[in-house]
């Protein structure tokens, strides 16, 4: 199976794709509950899940015979976390639930993901 070229040959689509799921994760708590935006916004962050998983498989696919295997895989199963809790942290949050724990917990996931791929090889050169 050939990989679009887009997809591997820089990890900035990747980026770019977390960088507007959080800044729209952030923002559906910004906007008001029960309003049309709010929902629209809900589904275009669901959209970026995809593209998330999508562009992040892709760089996996490449990386997973490298040294670092199983450093990826950890990084593969914090995404998928962060992805778990931040859909259960807004669900919550539109059924006026209590969501502080799965939101702490999206944070947490977000700081160790941030930490991850910018160690990891394919990272920029901020911890070397």
């Amino acid at each position: 199976m050939i990989l679009p070229s887009i997809l591997i040959s820089q990890t900035y689509t990747h980026m770019t794709a977390w960088f507007l799921l959080l800044f729209l994760y952030f923002f559906v708590f910004i906007m008001y509950k029960g309003t049309k935006g709010r929902k629209i916004t809900h589904m275009i962050v669901r959209v970026m899940y995809i593209v998330v998983i999508i562009t992040g498989g892709a760089l996996y696919y490449v990386m997973m015979h490298s040294e670092h295997w199983l450093a990826y895989m950890i990084k593969v199963a914090a995404g998928i976390m962060f992805i778990i809790l931040a859909e259960i942290t807004i669900v919550r949050a539109n059924k006026d639930k209590k969501f502080v724990i799965p939101f702490l917990s999206s944070l947490a996931m977000i700081g160790f993901m941030m930490f991850m791929g910018y160690y990891l090889p394919m990272g920029m050169d901020m911890f070397h």
